[in-house]
């Protein structure tokens, strides 16, 4: 009687970042790798050679991943793009609800026809920012940019800086069987470029809080 192995390799592996609905490939990720560590420490009892319990300690995910370099600021887009489609989500559900609000005040008898003006006028206005949101969402655009303080009293500067991005979600999918890394921020990155033909490579240390396996 035969049995159907199924080994994965690299091949069958895909890199997200972002939230579930709003994750953005990391198309260009050659390498990922990751561990687990948690600081548990065994307690032994008096004259116990082997220990009697464990005392939890904290935990952490410690990896890094790694692209191939195709442009600038390639992992800070992704990441922001990610995000704003989670805010674009968000804030077009807010002005759905004002909408709805409004529409349902308008509809009732006991409102003047004063109020009904300034209602009108402002259903006017929800409108037109609940088309521009679908157009943010059409296009993909990215809300908000970051900025980074040089020193003190100095003005900010728009610096597309990966350690200043997070918490984020990192999803890595295997054949369908996806694990979460929940709560990264980069903390470093590098490169190392030599003068010949071979593809340049970016690599992005991490930390985070937990893992979770489907």
């Amino acid at each position: 009687m035969g049995y159907n192995y199924n080994y994965h390799s690299g091949a069958n592996v895909s890199i997200w970042v972002g939230e579930d609905n709003f994750a953005r490939r990391l198309g260009e990720a050659v390498g990922i790798s990751y561990s687990v560590i948690d600081s548990a420490t065994p307690i032994y009892g008096y004259s116990s050679r082997l220990f009697d319990a464990v005392a939890p300690g904290q935990k952490i995910v410690q990896g890094s991943f790694v692209i191939n370099y195709v442009k600038g600021n390639y992992v800070f887009d992704r990441v922001k793009a990610a995000e704003s489609g989670l805010l674009n989500d968000i804030g077009y559900n807010n002005i759905k609800e004002q909408i709805e609000y409004v529409e349902s005040t308008l509809a009732e008898p006991k409102t003047s026809a004063k109020d009904k003006k300034l209602f009108q006028k402002e259903l006017k206005s929800l409108r037109q920012q609940q088309a521009d949101f679908k157009k943010q969402l059409a296009n993909n655009n990215i809300v908000g940019t970051p900025g980074h303080t040089k020193g003190s009293g100095e003005i900010a500067e728009f610096v597309k800086d990966p350690t200043l991005i997070g918490p984020i979600t990192i999803r890595i999918n295997i054949s369908g069987a996806p694990t979460w890394i929940r709560g990264v921020f980069i903390i470093g990155y590098g490169t190392a470029i030599q003068i010949d033909e071979n593809v340049i490579l970016e690599e992005y240390n991490f930390i985070g809080r937990d893992i979770i396996r489907n």
